[in-house]
């Protein structure tokens, strides 16, 4: 997984037990060797990061170049690895994260590398100085991958004000979809809807997204699934749709129409200009 925070982490540290014999932690950072550490008891014990890696291949925090919705930059330190190397009869078990900030309102979450083995989600904020938020992090193998396959636009050359209507199938681990634009800013389209579960016994499932733009122009979309734990997959689908204003055939119809409808009402005041003429006279 990979660790970003609103705020560089003064400490982060997980805690792990041996739920079945004596397993291995074995955690791999960078281009550093895996370094490993023996588990022999089962009572839940927390682990700091920089404690285990050696002191020239500790956390580095660098920015993203991403940010938050309101602007704040992301740090990130990069992909973290742990494993169990040891025996097929152990199993080590990972429990929490603790993170603990130097700073106010310092956030962060976990996301997953562009070629995920394992899929760890947490969502960490902190009230007050050095507060620790601790989050539980669940590993599960769930495909949230998307392909241009999957996705059938039901128009792509749409007028203004005309719904863009988007089917997209994906495994049933999705739970949602997210819809983003060509600058990575969610847009919230008028609905997504599950239509359909388990096709044909596949484990499989369809979407109905539903878009709308009031401005012509070329619209590129990046359709990502998410996961029950609002994991977004690594594996998005771009999808591109030309908006048109209304068309020329259209406009030279409506302006006929009401050119029409003037001179409709043109002669009746004038009907009435002369009745009221004649009567005066």
């Amino acid at each position: 997984f990979e660790i970003w925070a609103t705020a560089i982490p003064t400490d982060v540290q997980f805690s792990a037990k041996a739920a079945k014999g004596s397993p291995m932690i074995s955690i791999s950072y960078q281009n550093g060797s895996p370094v490993e550490k023996a588990l022999t008891t089962s009572s839940e014990m927390y682990y700091s990061f920089d404690d285990l890696l050696p002191a020239d291949n500790r956390l580095t925090w660098t920015l993203t170049g991403q940010t938050t919705d309101d602007g704040t930059p992301y740090y990130t330190a990069g992909t973290i690895v742990i494993s169990n190397p040891s025996a097929q009869d152990t199993i080590l078990s990972i429990g929490n994260i603790k993170w603990t900030f130097s700073t106010t309102d310092g956030r962060g979450h976990f996301k997953l590398p562009a070629e995920p083995v394992t899929e760890t989600v947490a969502l960490m904020t902190t009230r007050r100085t050095l507060s620790q938020a601790y989050t539980s992090v669940s590993s599960m193998y769930t495909d949230l991958s998307i392909s241009d396959e999957d996705v059938v636009i039901e128009n792509s050359n749409p007028i203004i004000g005309e719904d863009i209507v988007i089917t997209v199938e994906t495994s049933d681990d999705v739970k949602t979809l997210l819809i983003k634009d060509s600058d990575g800013n969610i847009v919230e389209p008028v609905s997504v809807e599950e239509i359909a579960s388990d096709l044909e016994n596949s484990g499989t499932k369809q979407w109905k997204v539903t878009l709308n733009e009031t401005e012509a122009g070329t619209y590129v979309y990046t359709v990502t699934g998410v996961n029950e734990y609002g994991l977004e997959g690594s594996d998005g689908v771009e999808v591109t749709v030309t908006v048109s204003g209304v068309p020329e055939a259209e406009k030279e119809e409506e302006k006929s129409f009401l050119e029409k409808l003037k001179g409709f009402f043109d002669k009746i005041i004038d009907f009435f200009k002369k009745l009221i003429a004649h009567f005066g006279n």
